[in-house]
């Protein structure tokens, strides 16, 4: 595994998908491993860096419609732009950003079938990579997806 830098962005560092070593001997051990690697990342991370980040990260908080706004005025007022935005960013495997462009794309547009129908389309393919994988995420993409999950047996 590649280290790291020195104040890393949480992100950058799930992007790393850890995988030691020692699971290679231990088999048994990866899907556990998986499924609470994320979730202790981030407590760590937290821990470590606090609230504010020299990114600043946690400095200014801005709501979900401040954001649609802005990316709304930088796309022309225009759902087609979070449209576009949201294929290409689907189009080249970045699904949960895809997600969130469309997420904000509502906002300002929400009677806008394209972005509704390209929302769920996004959904259902992160519940299908997601449900081998991380099981938070298969749960909370199927939530909202609208699917019906049958109970564990």
């Amino acid at each position: 595994m590649r280290s790291p830098r020195r104040h890393a962005a949480l992100a950058e560092i799930l992007r790393l998908n850890h995988l030691p070593d020692v699971l290679r001997d231990h088999p048994a051990a990866v899907m556990p491993y998986l499924v609470t690697r994320d979730t202790f990342v981030q407590r760590v991370h937290r821990g470590r860096t606090g609230y504010w980040h020299s990114s600043g990260g946690g400095v200014e908080r801005f709501t979900s419609a401040e954001l649609s706004d802005a990316l709304d005025l930088l796309g022309g007022r225009s759902a087609a732009a979070f449209v576009t935005a949201g294929l290409e960013l689907a189009r080249r495997g970045e699904h949960p950003p895809a997600l969130h462009v469309v997420d904000l794309g509502l906002l300002s547009h929400a009677g806008a079938p394209e972005l509704a129908g390209l929302r769920q389309s996004l959904l259902e393919s992160m519940v299908a990579r997601n449900q081998l994988l991380n099981p938070f995420k298969f749960m909370h993409y199927a939530s909202l997806a609208g699917l019906e999950l049958d109970p564990a047996e």
